[in-house]
């Protein structure tokens, strides 16, 4: 299923929503990070946990959206997105992966690109993500994206706890 906040751009990819219907599918393109996962969460990565993540406060059923990205008939990338979080007017990104062959194309700066046209199109005025410390090269990212420090701490999840900054970009 095509995600509409997104028709309206020009490029020529595809955001797609994802479902509890594609986790095999999401599954083999998350197999593809687990680098990243046992860095950044102690853990190997979960299609079913990626979907159902969501804070305390929200549904993931509504408030959530998995996005993959396609470019003709390849899966190029995926964005995890909350709506409204942690306050109105605010998406935070949980996550944005670029297929290991895709990347250092701009492919993710694109994407972020996209996300700030289409979502400032429907009112939101701020994008916020969490990045560990322990992964530079994605803090470098997302500053180079415009995003700013706003506050850190600790992130403590089930298998490690983290250094984490969370930054934010105003649309």
């Amino acid at each position: 299923m095509t995600f509409p906040l997104f028709d309206s751009l020009q490029n020529s990819w595809d955001y797609r929503l994802i479902t509890r219907n594609n986790l095999a599918e999401l599954q083999i393109f998350l197999d593809q990070f687990q680098d990243f996962f046992l860095l950044c969460e102690g853990v190997k990565g979960s299609a079913a946990e990626l979907l159902a993540a969501c804070p305390p406060t929200k549904d993931s059923a509504t408030d959530k959206f998995v996005l993959d990205i396609y470019d003709t008939d390849h899966m190029i990338a995926l964005v995890d997105l909350i709506q409204n979080y942690p306050e109105d007017f605010t998406w935070t990104i949980g996550y944005l992966l670029v297929h290991p062959h895709q990347q250092s194309h701009g492919i993710g700066s694109k994407i972020i690109q996209d996300l700030e046209k289409s979502l400032s199109t429907q009112g939101v005025l701020k994008l916020r993500c969490v990045v560990q410390k322990q992964n530079p090269a994605a803090l470098s990212f997302w500053k180079k994206n415009g995003f700013h420090g706003v506050k850190e701490g600790q992130q403590i999840l089930d298998h490690q706890v983290n250094q984490i900054v969370i930054l934010e970009k105003i649309l």
